[in-house]
C-alpha cells in the first residue's frame, strides 16, 4: 500500500493528487516533492501518517513546494527533486486548487474535491476500459518515449531569466520553511549516462549550486558507480527506482525510513 497507490497514480491527475494532501488531516513530519520520475516511491502502511510522496508528472517540485507553502503544511524534512525544476510553477493548477471562496466550501463539502466529480469518475471508468486513451504504450509503440527524443529535448535550455525568477521564488519559500525548522534535502534522480550531461541539466545544475551557493542543505546526487536501468532514458524501471530511493534513504541518515 502506498499513500497514492503505485497501481493507480494513472487514474490520479495533479490536481487530484494535489487535493488529496490539502484535504488530508494529516501533517506529514517528512515530504518529498517531484515529478512523475518519483513516482516509484512507495510509502508502507506503518509510514503512511510520517510520509508523503507529491509527485507531480510533467510539472515538478516546485508545485509541490507552493503546495505545501500554500497549505502551510511545513515538514520536519523535505526532499526537493531536482530534475524538473526548470518547469517552474503550475500556475493554472495553483489558482484552481486555491481558488478563494471554493477552497474552503472543500473543507465542509468534500463532495466538491475533484475526485468525487462525474467527469473524474467516468475517466477512471473510461480509462480502465481502455477507452479513449490513444496514448497507451506498448513495446515497439510509435507513442513511446525513447531517449533519441530526450536527447533532442534537452539540447535546448531555459530561457534564463525565467528560470532565475523561479529559483528566486522557490528560494523564498525554502528560506520559510527553513525559518520554521524544516530540514530541506535536494536530489538528483538518476539519468541514462547519454543524458546526465546533456545541456539542459548541465545548466540546471550550474545555476542551482550558484544560487543556492550559501545554503546549508544537504545535496544528494546518484552515485556515479551505480548501475541504473531506465524505461526510456529517464524513468527507472521498478527495481532500480527501489535501489535508489534506498540510497537515498542511507544517504540522509534513514530519514525515509522512519
Amino acid at each position: 500500500m502506498v499513500l497514492f497507490p503505485l497501481e493507480k497514480q494513472i487514474f490520479y491527475t495533479n490536481e487530484e493528487r494535489a487535493q488529496e494532501f490539502v484535504y488530508s488531516n494529516i501533517n506529514y513530519p517528512v515530504i518529498i516533492v517531484g515529478s512523475g520520475l518519483i513516482g516509484h516511491f512507495k510509502i508502507e502502511p506503518a509510514q503512511s501518517k510520517n510520509l508523503a510522496n507529491l509527485f507531480f508528472p510533467y510539472s515538478g517540485s516546485c508545485s509541490g513546494v507552493e503546495v505545501i507553502a500554500l497549505s502551510n503544511k511545513i515538514p520536519r524534512t523535505l526532499f526537493i527533486e531536482t530534475n524538473y525544476i526548470f518547469k517552474g510553477f503550475d500556475t493554472p493548477l495553483i489558482k484552481r486548487l486555491f481558488r478563494p471562496g471554493l477552497y474552503h466550501l472543500r473543507y465542509l463539502f468534500p463532495s466538491l474535491l475533484k475526485k468525487h466529480s462525474i467527469s473524474s469518475f467516468l475517466l477512471k471508468i473510461f480509462k480502465r476500459l481502455g477507452i479513449g486513451s490513444r496514448h497507451r504504450t506498448r513495446p515497439g509503440s510509435t507513442f513511446a518515449p525513447r531517449i533519441e527524443f530526450f536527447k533532442k529535448a534537452y539540447e535546448e535550455v531555459p530561457e534564463r531569466r525565467r528560470f532565475l525568477s523561479n529559483l528566486k521564488k522557490l528560494k523564498n519559500y525554502v528560506d520559510h520553511f527553513s525559518s520554521k525548522g524544516c530540514t530541506i534535502i535536494f536530489f538528483e534522480m538518476p539519468l541514462d549516462a547519454q543524458l546526465t550531461n546533456a545541456p539542459l541539466f548541465q545548466f540546471q545544475r550550474s545555476e542551482l549550486e550558484f544560487f543556492f551557493a550559501n545554503y546549508k542543505g544537504s545535496w544528494v546526487y546518484p552515485d556515479p558507480c551505480d548501475k541504473y536501468y531506465f524505461v526510456d532514458g529517464i524513468h527507472l524501471v521498478e527495481e532500480s527506482a527501489f535501489k535508489y530511493f534506498a540510497y537515498l534513504d542511507k544517504s540522509c541518515n534513514s530519514i525515509l525510513s522512519v
